[in-house]
């Protein structure tokens, strides 16, 4: 018995594997949301929904399935739905046929995207991605020239983190923590604090158990990227560029050791500055002027080859 995890990161079929013998589980996380760009100052990209099914029937080796890789959103745009299907070429509607993960989506006012919904994802488990941050000041309609940060992906641990919103005049909220591995969700990316105080990304959990890798906030400098392989979120920046959003490391593909996870949002920018981009895969990008790019979503296809085993046997002397 060998388990083995494949990576699926383009096209529109899938042959499953000649070595392919029980299914262990198709899991998918949806593309991220771009961040808003433009003068309205509206909130950061929705994070990618997770979805994972054990359930499925019907699959063998050798066999051609169905697949569709969401993509990451640009500036003002929504990210992709990502599915795998063994019936037809369309989204499962069951999880005995595939999973479906809702891709984030755009802020179309001032508060952020919604992360992808887990009521209308399809699987045995399913998670929301997080929102992204909105706009708000307490006595006006907005903060001008702030832009918030982006949510993070959901993964197997639970829900994405919310974006860090931007609650005054001259701040800057962080990107939001890509949920990671299976301890817990991720966390929110934060708020400025007080006049010219961004926030720092909220922290995932890569392969570990404690929450860390957020960026931190900048000031006339750009925002950290979250830390590679934990799906921390990006730091906001008063006066320059968001930091990106962490790839994930929650898996380990068996063919290269390649990793992937739940990424992290990216942190949000000064006006005329770009906001950070959302980590792989699913993170939601940071709002700027430009904004930036959602992560582009994955399937991850775990099996067993169920490959013999052969003992030597010893002849007696």
């Amino acid at each position: 018995m060998t388990i083995k995890t494949v990576f699926i990161t383009s096209g529109i079929s899938y042959t499953i594997p000649s070595d392919f013998g029980a299914l262990v589980s198709v899991e998918c996380i949806g593309g991220g949301a771009g961040g808003y760009s433009g003068t309205s100052y509206f909130g950061g990209g929705g994070g990618g929904a997770y979805a994972k099914t054990t359930a499925i029937t019907g699959i063998a080796a050798s066999a051609n399935v169905y697949v569709n890789i969401g993509a990451g959103g640009s500036a003002n745009t929504a990210g992709g739905d990502t599915w795998f299907n063994v019936a037809t070429n369309s989204a499962p509607a069951v999880s005995t046929n595939g999973a479906l993960a809702k891709a984030g989506q755009a802020a179309s006012g001032y508060p952020g995207g919604v992360g992808g919904a887990a009521v209308s994802c399809v699987g045995t488990t399913t998670y929301s991605g997080g929102a992204g941050g909105p706009n708000s000041v307490t006595g006006q309609e907005f903060a001008a020239g702030c832009y918030p940060g982006g949510g993070g992906a959901a993964g197997s641990g639970g829900n994405g983190g919310a974006g860090g919103a931007t609650t005054q005049q001259n701040q800057r909220g962080g990107g939001g923590g890509g949920s990671g591995g299976a301890p817990g969700a991720g966390s929110a990316g934060g708020a400025g604090s007080s006049s010219f105080a961004s926030g720092a990304g909220g922290n995932g959990y890569g392969n570990g158990t404690s929450l860390t890798g957020g960026g931190a906030g900048g000031q006339n400098v750009s925002g950290s990227p979250g830390n590679v392989g934990t799906g921390g979120g990006g730091g906001g920046s008063v006066g320059s560029s968001g930091g990106a959003g962490a790839t994930g490391s929650q898996y380990v593909q068996t063919s290269d050791s390649a990793t992937a996870g739940p990424g992290g949002g990216g942190g949000g920018a000064w006006f005329g500055y770009a906001g950070g981009a959302g980590g792989l895969y699913g993170g939601g990008g940071g709002s700027g002027a430009p904004a930036n790019t959602g992560g582009q979503g994955i399937i991850m296809l775990t099996y067993d080859t169920n490959t013999p085993q052969f003992f030597s046997l010893l002849q007696p002397q």
